[in-house]
C-alpha cells in the first residue's frame, strides 16, 4: 500500500512538471527582419519625431558608401570619397531634412508609403511587415550586377557602388517624406545592412523608376 501510494505521489509531480508551461520554449525570438523593421521604426522617430540628429546618426554604418546620384555637388567628382565626407554629407542630410518638414508627434504626420512597388516584380523581394504605412521594404534579386534593375540608379555610377548595393543581405526601405505642400513630398530611399546584431543604413540611394 505504502509503495503504491509512493508511486502516485511520484506520477503527480511527474505530471506537475509536465503541465508546467515552458516559457523560454514559447517565446518567440524576432527574426532579422522583424529588427529590421523595428530598427527602422526608431531610427525614423529619433529624426523626424524626436529630432535628435546625433542620435539618428548613430544608424549610420560604420563603413558606409555613397553613389554619384545621391553624393552633394560638392562631392560628386571626387574620387575616392573619404568616411568622413559621407559622414558629412549624411549630416547635411538630416539636417536639411529637418528645415523641411514641420514638428510632428506621430510617424504617421511624417511618412507614408509610396506604393510603387509592384507585387508582380520579379526583381524584388518584398518584406511584409506591420509598420509598412510608413515605409516599404524589399531585397534585390540580381542574379549579376549588369542585369536591369530599376530601383538602382546607374547613371555614371562606379561599379564597386553597383555591386554594394545589389548584395542580397542589402535591405532597401522606402518612405514618402511628406512637407507642409503635398506636391513637395519627397521620397527617401536608404539601404540598410546587418554589422554584428545591429542593422546600419550602408547608404542613401536615387529611386529610379
Amino acid at each position: 500500500m505504502v509503495m503504491f501510494l509512493q508511486l502516485l505521489g511520484i506520477i503527480s509531480i511527474t505530471l506537475a512538471i509536465l503541465c508546467i508551461p515552458n516559457v523560454a520554449a514559447s517565446h518567440q525570438v524576432p527574426s532579422d527582419e522583424e529588427r529590421l523593421v523595428s530598427t527602422v521604426q526608431e531610427f525614423f522617430t529619433s529624426w523626424f519625431v524626436n529630432r535628435d540628429i546625433k542620435k539618428a546618426m548613430k544608424y549610420i554604418s560604420t563603413t558606409p558608401i555613397i553613389g554619384k546620384c545621391a553624393a552633394p555637388d560638392d562631392l560628386e567628382k571626387r574620387e575616392p570619397i573619404s568616411q568622413r565626407a559621407i559622414m558629412g554629407a549624411f549630416q547635411q542630410l538630416f539636417t536639411n531634412g529637418l528645415g523641411a518638414v514641420a514638428r510632428k508627434s506621430r510617424l504617421s504626420d511624417l511618412l507614408e508609403s509610396p506604393g510603387y512597388i509592384s507585387p508582380n516584380d520579379r526583381n524584388v523581394t518584398t518584406v511584409n511587415h506591420p509598420a509598412k504605412q510608413y515605409f516599404e521594404i524589399f531585397r534585390l534579386n540580381v542574379k549579376r550586377v549588369e542585369d536591369e534593375v530599376r530601383y538602382i540608379c546607374k547613371f555614371d555610377e562606379r561599379q564597386s557602388f553597383r555591386e554594394a548595393v545589389s548584395r542580397p543581405n542589402v535591405y532597401y526601405v522606402v518612405t514618402r517624406v511628406k512637407v507642409d505642400d503635398p506636391k513637395d513630398n519627397v521620397e527617401l530611399v536608404l539601404l540598410w545592412v546587418k554589422e554584428g546584431r545591429a542593422w546600419r543604413i550602408l547608404t542613401i540611394a536615387a529611386p529610379e523608376y
